[in-house]
């Protein structure tokens, strides 16, 4: 057994025989112990909150205990006593951090345990000093820093439940100050700042969030008129999800609460947009691609370009998968080349497609090198068959025929001394 469970096992053995300081204490044998309770701001930098000063929701703050005592008492369990929107975040003893512990509950109603009992435990968090000597004077003995998570009032009191001299003399509390302290929390009304949700498309699915201008861990949304589309939800937390099955021009009331507090909330019409689901694919407004109508080509697409950068090119995205020249479905970071195809897919079925076109890439792999220009000098001299839009990305000069001039500017290209998409 280490010396940290031994002393740990004698703090219990000793709870279980001593009763509390209040009720143990005699004329004959006591020593005394002085304490003062003072309530500071935890951040940035500790500084006292007066009495009756407001604490805002999320704050955090500290109770510090500060006593003069007698030399060689000896400490058991100093505990906090707090209210429902109250919570423990830190403990310090002698300005170093510790733990604190969850202590028992107030024996119920008809209850064989009598006040005195080491199981009659007021407090709900304890800070467990186990066999310290405290030999002078001192203070900031010890402290504990809570954070507020709900409104109306923060109660913090405190008690020792152990408390005796190296000699085991129980001690004498003497306080200060109060040992209770009540502090009224404020909280802002929330202000909406959401107008307009971000567009949604009908069968994809749909995450967006309403926002207002206080911190959302304490804000819960509803609706309070109108309707979302078919297939959303709104969350507690202001979270718009799921995949609408309706499309149009939708408007709803939603209401921002402080905790669920009528009076302390905002309403406000919000506007979402669903799209019905795209039949065509279109282009993003001054996209740098082409869509030639005649043929269904995609011009103007540069070598290395990935897909993902192609795709985003596109009106709704979610919609859109791109193939290469044998119908097998490419990566996001592949690259398209000449000959791939960009398709508009809902569910299963094709909407609509175009074939890539990469000016100068005529073997299709994405990228202007040797082949490329070889191949062209060989079509132009009859030894080799270049057709449909391997042959239209060949047509670098923008002359009806491919001919030495093509032949010449992808070689040029490829060697950095000419860029056949700067012309």
């Amino acid at each position: 057994m280490n010396d940290v469970t031994r002393r740990i096992l004698t703090v219990f053995l000793t709870l279980a025989l001593i009763l509390p300081f209040a009720a143990s204490v005699t004329a004959e044998e006591s020593a005394e112990m002085r304490v003062r309770i003072d309530i500071f701001n935890s951040e940035p930098v500790p500084a006292l909150i007066a009495e009756g000063e407001t604490i805002s929701l999320g704050d955090t703050f500290t109770v510090r205990v500060s006593t003069t005592l007698n030399p060689g008492i000896h400490f058991g369990t100093l505990y906090f006593d707090v209210s429902d929107n109250v919570e423990p975040v830190s403990a310090t003893y002698g300005g170093q951090p510790v733990e604190f512990t969850m202590a028992s509950v107030e024996p119920s109603a008809g209850s064989s345990v009598e006040p005195g009992d080491p199981e009659y435990n007021y407090g709900n968090y304890g800070i467990m000093i186990i066999g310290d000597m405290i030999c002078e004077e001192t203070s900031d003995y010890a402290s504990m820093t809570f954070r507020v998570t709900g409104l109306d009032i923060a109660e913090v009191s405190f008690y020792l439940f152990q408390a005796i001299t190296e000699d085991g003399i129980s001690v004498t509390l003497t306080p200060d100050s109060e040992t209770y302290i009540q502090r009224r929390i404020n909280a802002e009304k929330p202000s909406i700042t959401t107008e307009t949700l971000s567009a949604a498309v009908m069968g994809i699915e749909y995450s967006d969030a309403l926002e207002c201008d206080t911190d959302d861990e304490f804000v819960e949304w509803e609706i309070v008129g109108g309707a979302l589309p078919g297939g959303l939800s709104l969350q507690s937390d202001g979270t718009i999800t799921g995949t609408p099955t309706e499309y149009g021009e939708f408007s709803f009331d939603v209401c921002a609460s402080i905790l669920g507090r009528d009076d302390m909330s905002d309403t406000k019409t919000v506007t979402l947009t669903v799209y019905e689901k795209p039949q065509k694919l279109e282009l993003v407004e001054n996209s740098l691609f082409v869509i030639e109508d005649e043929t269904a080509y995609l011009l103007n697409v540069v070598e290395k370009t990935t897909v993902a950068d192609a795709v985003a090119q596109f009106e709704n995205p979610s919609f859109i998968k791109a193939f290469n020249q044998n119908g097998t479905l490419l990566a996001n970071t592949d690259i398209i080349g000449t000959g791939c195809t960009i398709s508009l897919i809902d569910g299963e079925t094709v909407m609509d497609t175009v074939t890539v076109i990469v000016l100068g890439d005529v073997d299709g792999n994405g990228e202007i090198g040797p082949t490329d220009y070889q191949r062209i000098r060989s079509y132009f001299l009859g030894n080799y068959i270049i057709e449909g839009p391997n042959l239209k990305a060949a047509h670098v000069s923008g002359s009806q025929d491919v001919g030495p001039t093509d032949y010449q500017r992808v070689r040029s290209h490829f060697l950095g001394n000419y860029d056949i998409y700067a012309h």
